[in-house]
């Protein structure tokens, strides 16, 4: 399980980015849902308004004055007031006051017209405009959308014909836009939210696996530092307390940190292949050679017997031999200090112990990288690099049980 303060500081950065993805999703429905609800609204208006309007002015034209009287006879036939949800025809008498002269017949026209204050401001709105005007006024104790349109007596208004209608179902549809778009928008950032937490995963995934790249980095540099580091300290010290050891200690110590260096670029290059910024580069190279150079160059090479024969193949020299010290390494360490083995054929390393050897079920799993922080559990990381770097190569890693006890630790490896 990852852990730390980086990987913390990345789940924050995660957290914000899933808040702020699903934030700017709210914005933006928002300001639809805003958009949407306000055109609906306008377009219900509209809508009531054109029918009315259009009602009114048909009535209008249907009507007219002949000397001085107003006939309403088409309103008895005419489907334009029989389907009207409320009609009536007001005129002004002499005093200037209008009255009502005529409402529909229809059931649903029984409901009140506005008040005689209502009435008096729709006929001085049409005397004024001279033209069909629309009003919201209140009748039956509800808001009602009217439309007046002048009917004339010659070069004056007479009448006006209203027909209203009221918008309280137009209103509910709208009210159930409404709380549909709400839900659906919280359904909709929700589900942003979710999609923007696991885009962010995704999203730093390379920056986790980096940080898993680096953790193992760490550990398999002390895995591979802290042996020649301590025998450095031990030459030095030896060298300090032993004058007539000195120059000895100096010529050892000098090979140390040779081997240190190369053990550093052999880090470094396997760091940035592992990180894609460099390609390998496979040369040919006798491995016999590179076996026994590398052995050679072990503090604790006295108990390890060579045996070799030419053998050339395409590789990296740093890598391979970083791949057999660590193959030797581990069976002096896990071999009970009891003599190795290596030998060299076509196309393979075989390191042999003779110590208890591996369960056979444990065979795989001593090759996988376990690591937690910076230091390495059981021989994991050693043999982890000596699978990396046969896979690399185009080959394998494998263990087997020696013949008389012991095991066999191979590296094999294509041949040219």
């Amino acid at each position: 399980m990852r852990s730390g303060p980086a990987v913390a500081h990345l789940q924050r950065v995660r957290w914000a980015t899933t808040l702020l993805f699903a934030a700017t999703t709210a914005l933006c429905l928002l300001f639809l849902a805003v958009l949407a609800v306000r055109t609906d609204a306008r377009s219900r208006t509209n809508d009531l308004d054109n029918d009315v309007g259009r009602r009114a002015d048909g009535l209008a034209r249907t009507l007219y004055y002949d000397g001085g009287v107003l006939h309403l006879d088409a309103l008895a036939e005419d489907d334009l007031a029989l389907s009207a949800e409320r009609l009536a025809v007001v005129r002004a008498p002499a005093p200037g006051l209008p009255q009502e002269s005529h409402a529909s017949a229809a059931p649903v026209a029984r409901a009140p017209l506005p008040d005689q204050a209502g009435l008096d401001d729709i006929w001085r709105q049409v005397e004024h405009e001279q033209e069909t005007v629309f009003v919201a006024a209140e009748a039956d104790g509800r808001e009602i959308q009217w439309a007046a349109a002048p009917v004339w007596d010659g070069d004056r208004i007479g009448a006006a014909v209203l027909v209203g209608a009221d918008p309280a179902q137009s209103l509910a549809a709208h009210d159930r836009l409404v709380r549909r778009l709400a839900l659906g928008c919280a359904a909709l950032v929700l589900a942003a939210a979710a999609v923007g937490h696991l885009l962010s995963g995704r999203a730093m995934r390379p920056a986790l696996r980096g940080l898993d790249r680096q953790e193992q980095f760490l550990a398999e540099a002390a895995h591979e530092l802290r042996t020649p580091l301590a025998t450095l300290r031990l030459v030095v010290e030896t060298g300090g307390t032993s004058p007539a050891r000195a120059p000895a200690a100096l010529d050892e110590a000098v090979r140390l940190v040779d081997r240190l260096g190369r053990l550093v670029t052999g880090l470094l290059a396997r760091a940035r292949v592992e990180a894609g910024t460099q390609d390998v580069e496979l040369t040919p190279l006798r491995l016999d050679q590179l076996v026994e150079q590398t052995v050679e160059e072990l503090p604790d090479s006295t108990g390890v017997t060579v045996t070799t024969e030419a053998v050339v193949v395409d590789g990296d020299p740093e890598l391979l031999a970083q791949a057999v010290r660590n193959l030797v390494e581990n069976a002096l360490r896990h071999g009970g200090g009891t003599p190795v083995d290596v030998s060299v054929t076509a196309g393979r390393i075989a390191v042999r112990d003779h110590g208890p050897g591996v369960p056979a079920e444990d065979r795989t799993r001593v090759f996988e990288r376990r690591v937690t922080g910076t230091t390495s559990t059981g021989t994991g990381t050693g043999l982890a690099i000596v699978r990396w770097v046969a896979e690399l190569h185009g080959g394998t890693a494998r263990l087997s049980p020696a013949p008389g006890g012991g095991l066999y630790a191979e590296l094999l490896l294509p041949v040219r």
